[in-house]
Order: C-alpha cells, then structure tokens, then sequence
C-alpha cells in the first residue's frame, strides 16, 4: 500500500521556487492555480504548504455557503491562526466582498515569508 502524496513533484518545485525568490527578494508573489475539478490542485497546495517549513494558512470556502459566511468564516481562521503580525488588523466582523476580505489578508500577513492560499468556489 502506498501512503503519502505521490507525483506532482514538478508542481511543488515551480512552487519552491516561487517561495525561494519571496525568501531571496522579501516581495510577495500571488500565484493562481486554476485546471479541471478533481485532479488534486487543493491537495497539492495543502502539501506545499506542509513541506514549505513556513507559517500558513490554507482556506476553502465550503460550497453552497455564502459569500458573506464564507468570507467570515476565511477571516475567523485568520484571526485564530498564529500568522498575523497583529490580530487588531483583522476585523471582527465581515468585509464587504472578497476582494475586501483579500485585503485584509495581505495586510494581516507578517513581513517574513509565509503561504497563504484560498480555495473559493464559484
């Protein structure tokens, strides 16, 4: 029987690599992952994250959720998670939109390296 992850180690080096050059240049990145459903692109950023040996937080909106409840519930985590530099920068309540919500995720981020990844539904 075979455990672990298997394959994609392509993926994860161009993932690397990414990481690397944030490490090496202290400027963020934004990376997009988009294919057909069910090939293991949320799997495969939950293994990036977990060998990337820095802070993260990975969210996936639950289908069928609203946006409002699905954009409170990416803010909870992130206030619950030890990777903002100041949990005061997260609001307690909701942003308006994702786009809102991004912000507060870029602004709550601390200023060493660290991944953080959404999944969103549409």
């Amino acid at each position: 029987m075979i455990s672990g992850f298997v394959g994609r180690a392509a993926e994860l080096g161009v993932l690397g690599v990414r990481l690397e050059r944030v490490r090496g240049s202290g400027r963020g990145t934004a990376v997009a992952l988009r294919g057909r459903r069910q090939v293991g692109k949320s799997r495969l950023v939950q293994e990036f994250c977990d060998r990337a040996g820095v802070p993260y937080l990975y969210f996936t909106a639950v289908k069928g959720a609203s946006p409002k409840e699905s954009i409170a519930s990416l803010l909870s985590d992130l206030r619950e998670f030890a990777m903002p530099r100041d949990r005061e920068l997260v609001p307690g309540g909701n942003a308006a939109n994702w786009l809102d919500a991004f912000r507060v995720v870029a602004l709550a981020l601390p200023e060493r390296p660290c991944v953080s990844g959404h999944t969103v539904c549409t």
